[in-house]
């Protein structure tokens, strides 16, 4: 079988960089988005991190790594579905639609390669999914995880999204999105405050991949 000689870059990523703490991020809609929050939030809170994958640059391309050196990866279920060595720390599954069918043959596929990213995931990793999404919901019942899962609330607003000045966050999609960054924040343990000024400036994506 041809498939088990498939490495992909995401696989020669983490061989080089295996101890460094990473948060993946896959779903069919609002990676890019929600990489960049995070991003934007951690690189002002924190001294070392790169955003790679879809969004940026190439993941292999980056330079200067030190063993602080935080990984934001934005990662397609394409790669997932061909990775066999990659894991991450913290993996993101924001939400399963029906789109790259022609890629994957059908939904369970489709679901399975997204899912990848948490059967690869160490015990003491944590994986953040949609509380509201049905294809999620019914992937992550039907087998046990032996990691923690948060079950994200995607529509919440909380005192610090009430507190927030930016139209960029009125939309629904963007709530979902900045859900998932501001959760994972909270997992690390990030300062409210700074997190509260990196949003009033946040303005959208940097690059637009069309």
């Amino acid at each position: 079988n041809n498939r088990d000689r498939i490495f992909t870059d995401l696989d020669i990523f983490y061989s080089l960089y295996k101890n460094n703490k990473s948060v993946a991020i896959t779903g069919t809609n609002g990676k890019s988005t929600t990489a960049q929050i995070l991003y934007e939030i951690l690189a002002n809170q924190m001294k070392d991190v790169r955003i790679v994958g879809n969004i940026g640059k190439p993941i292999l391309s980056e330079k200067n790594i030190l063993s602080n050196t935080f990984f934001v990866i934005e990662a397609s279920s394409y790669q997932l579905e061909y990775s066999q060595l990659f894991k991450s720390r913290f993996s993101v599954i924001l939400n399963i639609s029906a789109d790259h069918l022609e890629r994957h043959g059908n939904l369970k596929n489709y679901v399975n390669a997204k899912f990848n990213l948490l059967e690869k995931q160490s015990k003491n990793s944590t994986a953040f999914i949609n509380k509201y999404d049905l294809n999620i919901q019914k992937k992550i019942k039907s087998k046990k995880y032996n990691i923690k899962i948060v079950e994200v609330d995607t529509k919440k607003k909380d005192k610090l999204i009430k507190k927030l000045n930016n139209d960029y966050f009125n939309s629904r999609g963007n709530i979902e999105n900045l859900n998932f960054a501001l959760a994972i924040s909270k997992k690390l343990k990030l300062k409210s405050k700074s997190i509260l000024k990196t949003l009033q400036k946040f303005k959208g994506l940097k690059y637009r991949q069309q």
